[in-house]
C-alpha cells in the first residue's frame, strides 16, 4: 500500500545497528506494571514455558547476537511547550513543522524485521520466520511454540511478541506479510489485553515494538463473539502501529490505554454499520495516555466516532478522513496539549443518527493549548462543536458545507479562537451558521471571550445567533450574505485607558463584569481594601497588565470568571479573604499563584487550569485543597481546577 502524506516529507532517518545482551526464554515485558490482580496474573504467565516462545537453536552459546533495531526515539508533546513548538510566529499551525514531528518515526518504514508473519491461502496455517534483523545465524529460521503449527494470525502475531528479546532497550520489528481473519476467539491463550472485557480477540502490543502490516488487511469477521478488538493495548510504552487496513466489524478496531509514546501511521478502517469506535486513544485507571502521534487516518462506517481521544495530554496528529460515521469525524475528549493538522468529515452525524455531532468536536474539558489548522466538513451533523467546559482553543480555519443542525455550535467555553472560515447553508439547515448558547450537560463554563475571524457566512436566517450569553464574545471581519447578524463585540468598541496605571477610587466595593476588559496600555493596578467582588472578565485582555496589588485589610471575598485573564501577570498573591474563586481566572503568562484563604466556599471549573507550564499554586493552608484536588484520577469536587501536569502544588 503506496503512503500517502497530505504535507511534504522529510528524508527518514537512517536505522541503526546495535549489540544487546537478549533472553533466550520468553519475553516478560517487564517495563509494564499492571495495576489489576488480574492483569498481573496474565503478565506472570506470558513468562513460563508454556505461553513463551522457545528460539530454535544458534551457534555458539547463545548468549547475545546482532540484530538491527531502533533507539527509542521520542518528543515531549505532553507541555504546552511541546504543543506550541509547531507553531509559527503568528501562532497558527506550521504544517510543514507538524508533519516533520510526525515523520520522526519515518525511519521505522525502512527498518529490517526481526520476526517476519506470513501464512498460507486464507489466512490458515501460519509460520513465523527470525528476519534479517536477528542476525546471520537465526535469519530464515523458524519461531515457533512448543513445536506446534499456529494455525491463527492473531496467535501468530501475539506469540510474535512474546518472541522479542525481554532484554531489548530498543524497539523492535514485527512485519505481517499475510492478510489477517479474527476467527474464533481462544479461550484458554489468555491473549487480550482487556482482561474485563468478555469474548474480546485482540493482538495485544507490547511495548518497544514495531507492528508494521506492510499494506495488508486484517479482517474482522468474527460473527459469534460479542465484543471484538482487533488491535489493543494497555499501559505500554514505546509502539509503532503502521500500514494497516482493517476491514470488519469491532467494537473498537484500535484500543490505546494508559501508553505512552505511540504511533499509529497510515491506517485504513473499513467497518461495517454496526460497528463502534475506529480509533480510540484513552486512559487506563488513572493512566492518561500521553503523547501520541496520529499520522494519517481514513475511516469509513463507524457507528460511532472515527477518531476519539479520551483523557490524553499530549497529541500530534496528521490528517484524519472521515466518511460516513455516524458521530464524529474526531472528538478530542478530555484532552490537552494537543495538535491536529486536518480533519475531513463528509456525511458525519447526518441526520439519521442518534445525535447531532460533528467533524470535529471537543468536550469534556478540552484544553488548554489544543491548536486545530483546518476542518474541511460536508454534510456533517455540524462543522465543529464545542461542549462542557473547554478552554484553550485555537482553530485556524473551517470550511462547512450543507450541515445539518449549526456549522459552528458553541457552549460552554471559553478562550476559544477562530481565525478563519466559510459556512455555506445548504438544503439540510439554513436557519443558524454560527451558535453561542450556555447549558449543557456537562460542567458549566460561560460562553464568554471567544473570538471569531475572518469568517464568510452565506445562506443562513441567522449567521450568528448568541442565546443567553453575555456581551464578551468577539466578531472580527465576519461577513454574512442574507439574514440577520447582531455582533456583541465588546473589544471593537471598547476605548483603551490612556494611562499606564488604573486607579480605582477609595471606597468602591464591587468591580464589574467586564469593567475593564481590553484596557490594553494598563501595565499596574491597585485594588482597594473597601473592594468586596471583582467581576466575571474585570480585567480579560489587558495585554500589558503585570502588577495586581491588593491593599493591606483587603475585604475581596469573591472574584469572577476570568477576571485576570489574557493579561501578562506573571505572578500573583490573592488575599486571604476571598472565599469564592471563579473559572480560568489567570492567563497563561502567569506562573506563580499564592491563595491565602483559610476556607474556600466554591471554586470554579478550571479555576486554575490555564495557568504556564510548568507553575506552582501555593496554599497557605493545604487542608483547604486536601478533599478537593483532582487526584487518582477522579475530576474531583472541583474539577479541573488546577492543571493536569501542569502545576505544582505547595
Amino acid at each position: 500500500m503506496k503512503r500517502l502524506k497530505l504535507f511534504p516529507a522529510l528524508c527518514a532517518v537512517a536505522a541503526l545497528t546495535l549489540i544487546v545482551s537478549c533472553n533466550l526464554g520468553g519475553n516478560s515485558d517487564d517495563d509494564d506494571t499492571e495495576d489489576t490482580k488480574t492483569e498481573e496474573t496474565k503478565t506472570e504467565e506470558t513468562t513460563t514455558t508454556e505461553s513463551a516462545i522457545g528460539y530454535t537453536a544458534v551457534t555458539g552459546d547463545g548468549s547475545s547476537m546482532t540484530y538491527q533495531s531502533l533507539p527509542l526515539t521520542t518528543i515531549a508533546i505532553d507541555s504546552s511547550a511541546g504543543a506550541r513548538a509547531v507553531l509559527n510566529a503568528s501562532g497558527d499551525v506550521d504544517t510543514t513543522a507538524l508533519q516533520a514531528a510526525l515523520d520522526t518515526f519515518d525511519n521505522e518504514d525502512e527498518l529490517a524485521p526481526y520476526i517476519i508473519a506470513s501464512s498460507d491461502t486464507g489466512g490458515g496455517s501460519w509460520t513465523l520466520t527470525y528476519g534479517s534483523a536477528a542476525g546471520s545465524s537465526l535469519c530464515g529460521t523458524t519461531v515457533y511454540k512448543d513445536k506446534e503449527s499456529i494455525a491463527n494470525g492473531f496467535d501468530a502475531i501475539n506469540y510474535a511478541m512474546k518472541a522479542l528479546p525481554s532484554s531489548r532497550s530498543t524497539k523492535l520489528k514485527i512485519r505481517v506479510d499475510s492478510d489477517l481473519y479474527s476467527g474464533e476467539p481462544s479461550s484458554s491463550d489468555g491473549t487480550s489485553a482487556i482482561s474485563s472485557v468478555s469474548n474480546l480477540y485482540s493482538i495485544e502490543v507490547y511495548s518497544k515494538c514495531i507492528l508494521d502490516f506492510n499494506g495488508h488487511t486484517l479482517y474482522a469477521n468474527n460473527t459469534t463473539a460479542s465484543e471484538i478488538v482487533p488491535i489493543s493495548m494497555k499501559k505500554k510504552s514505546n509502539i509503532s502501529i503502521r500500514n494497516l487496513c482493517i476491514n470488519g466489524h469491532a467494537r473498537y478496531a484500535i484500543w490505546c490505554l494508559g501508553c505512552d509514546n505511540v504511533v499509529f501511521d497510515n491506517i485504513v478502517l473499513t467497518m461495517d454499520s454496526s460497528s463502534g469506535l475506529g480509533l480510540r486513544i484513552a486512559e487506563s485507571g488513572n493512566t492518561w495516555s500521553k503523547n501520541v502521534y496520529v499520522d494519517n487516518i481514513t475511516v469509513t462506517g463507524c457507528q460511532d466516532n472515527a477518531v476519539e481521544t479520551m483523557k490524553v495530554d499530549g497529541v500530534y496528529i496528521g490528517t484524519v478522513t472521515a466518511t460516513d460515521c455516524n458521530d464524529c469525524g474526531l472528538l478530542l475528549n478530555t484532552t490537552t496539549n494537543a495538535v491536529v493538522g486536518v480533519v475531513n468529515g463528509t456525511r458525519c452525524s447526518p441526520r439519521s443518527s442518534d445525535g447531532v455531532y460533528a467533524a470535529l468536536r471537543t468536550a469534556n474539558y478540552v484544553g488548554p493549548d489544543v491548536y486545530i489548522h483546518q476542518i474541511n466538513a460536508v454534510e456533517c451533523g455540524r462543522g465543529y462543536f464545542s461542549v462542557s467546559a473547554n478552554c484553550g482553543i485555537t482553530i485556524d480555519e473551517i470550511n462547512s458545507t450543507n450541515s445539518y443542525a449549526q456549522a459552528i455550535l458553541v457552549q460552554d467555553t471559553q478562550n476559544l479562537h477562530i481565525k478563519s472560515g466559510t459556512l455555506t447553508a445548504g438544503s439540510n439547515n439554513k436557519s443558524k451558521g454560527i451558535e453561542l448558547t450556555n447549558g449543557s450537560a456537562g460542567g458549566s463554563l460561560s460562553v464568554m471571550n471567544n473570538t471569531f475571524e475572518n469568517i464568510t457566512i452565506t445562506g443562513y436566517t441567522y449567521p450568528i445567533y448568541e442565546r443567553d450569553v453575555a456581551d464578551y464574545n468577539d466578531f472580527i471581519n465576519c461577513t454574512t450574505t442574507g439574514g440577520q447578524f447582531s455582533s456583541n463585540s465588546v473589544k471593537s468598541a471598547r476605548t483603551s485607558h490612556s494611562d499606564s496605571t488604573l486607579t480605582i477610587a477609595d471606597g468602591t466595593t464591587e468591580i464589574a463584569d467586564g469593567a475593564y476588559m481590553y484596557y490594553t496600555n494598563i501595565t499596574s493596578v491597585t485594588i482597594p481594601a473597601s473592594v468586596t467582588s471583582i467581576g466575571k472578565n474585570a480585567f480579560y485582555g489587558c495585554t500589558s497588565l503585570q502588577s495586581v496589588t491588593f491593599e493591606s485589610g483587603s475585604a475581596l471575598t469573591t472574584i469572577g470568571d476570568a477576571a485576570f485573564g489574557n493579561t501578562a501577570i506573571t505572578s500573583i498573591t490573592f488575599p486571604s479573604s476571598v472565599t469564592s474563586f471563579g473559572s480560568n481566572i489567570m492567563s497563561t503568562a502567569c506562573s506563580s499563584v499564592t491563595v491565602q484563604s483559610t476556607a474556600i466556599e466554591t471554586m470554579g471549573t478550571e479555576a486554575f487550569f490555564n495557568l504556564a507550564d510548568p507553575s506552582t499554586i501555593t496554599f497557605t493552608t493545604k487542608s483547604v485543597y486536601s478533599d478537593n484536588t483532582y487526584s487518582s484520577g477522579s475530576y474531583g469536587n472541583w474539577y479541573y481546577w488546577y492543571g493536569y501536569t501542569r502545576s505544582t502544588l505547595k
